[in-house]
């Protein structure tokens, strides 16, 4: 398990070590979260997982996370309106316990939810409640324009 506060000697760790290789063993991560207060799992709340900027993030906090011995979690929170709207709901308390909540371009003004888990909003939508990591589209729209402008277009 890793643990260096208890004196083992070295032949029966090494043994130990092969026999759980020989045998498949994989650390039960529930056992890990209740003797170490964290999960390891961070969650990541979007309301929909279909355009490309959705899934080019889901996969760069996947590997991220992955080097730092983490899980991504996908939470969808968004519900369908009558005539397509989306709708993205309150963030709420979630049912899976988690170490750290990310809420991707959720439109939610409510307050932070009740968790204990902390939460960052990130994306497009400023936020003023809570921590938020934002996206300045309007500076990229602007070099975009004068980009266009430089070579003539209109």
């Amino acid at each position: 398990n890793g643990r260096t506060d208890v004196s083992i000697p070295e032949a029966t760790r090494k043994r130990v070590l092969e026999a759980a290789a020989t045998l498949g063993y994989r650390p039960n991560m529930a056992a890990r979260a209740l003797v170490s207060g964290r999960t390891r799992l961070i969650s990541l709340w979007m309301a929909g997982t279909t355009i490309r900027l959705q899934s080019d993030v889901m996969k760069v906090l996947h590997d991220r996370l992955a080097l730092d011995g983490h899980e991504l979690v996908i939470k969808r929170v968004s519900a369908a309106l009558p005539g397509g709207d989306i709708k993205t709901t309150p963030l709420a308390i979630s049912d899976w316990a988690c170490d750290g909540i990310l809420a991707f371009n959720i439109i939610d003004d409510e307050e932070e939810p009740k968790t204990g888990t902390p939460v960052v909003r990130l994306g497009v939508y400023v936020h003023r409640k809570g921590d938020f990591v934002g996206v300045d589209l309007h500076d990229g729209s602007c070099q975009a324009y004068h980009h266009l402008v430089s070579r003539g277009r209109r």
